[in-house]
Order: C-alpha cells, then sequence, then structure tokens
C-alpha cells in the first residue's frame, strides 16, 4: 500500500492527497512533524519516492489506472450497461 508522508499544514501534501484520491488508489496518511522541506514523501513498499520525484511517480501511476478505467468503460458498454 502506498503511504503519503506528510505534514499538517503543507499545500503540496495536500495537492498529492487530492491526485491519490482522484485515481483511487488505496493509501495510506502518516501526518509527521517537523519541517515540510522533506514532504511530501511517498512509501511504496520498500520504495521511497522523495518530493522531487513524486510528479513523475504519480504520472507512471496514473498510466495503468486510466487504462483500467478505459477498459471498464468498454466492458460496461459492450455488456449492454453504457
Amino acid at each position: 500500500m502506498i503511504e503519503l508522508i506528510r505534514t499538517k499544514t503543507c499545500t503540496e501534501c495536500a495537492a498529492v492527497k487530492n491526485q491519490l484520491d482522484e485515481m483511487g488508489v488505496d493509501y495510506a496518511v502518516t501526518t509527521v512533524a517537523g519541517a515540510s522541506d522533506d514532504v511530501p514523501m511517498l512509501r511504496d513498499g520498500d520504495t521511497v519516492v522523495p518530493r522531487e520525484e513524486i510528479k513523475r511517480y504519480l504520472a507512471e501511476l496514473g498510466r495503468p489506472v486510466d487504462q483500467w478505467e478505459h477498459f471498464r468503460e468498454d466492458t460496461e458498454y459492450v455488456n449492454g450497461a453504457a
């Protein structure tokens, strides 16, 4: 599961949280105290994604989510649900 590490007042962290919500992926949020220079940060299993790489990571994560959504929509259309 993806973990979003953030501080309470981080606006950049809120934007990352919103992107994860829009993608519909499962994630947990850990709020930490301290300087906001190191957050947001994502942890995915053993992989830590620093703030400089989050935009790229979310774009890559979004590709399969978009593909699945497109596949799901096609399936609904074929099955007559559309």
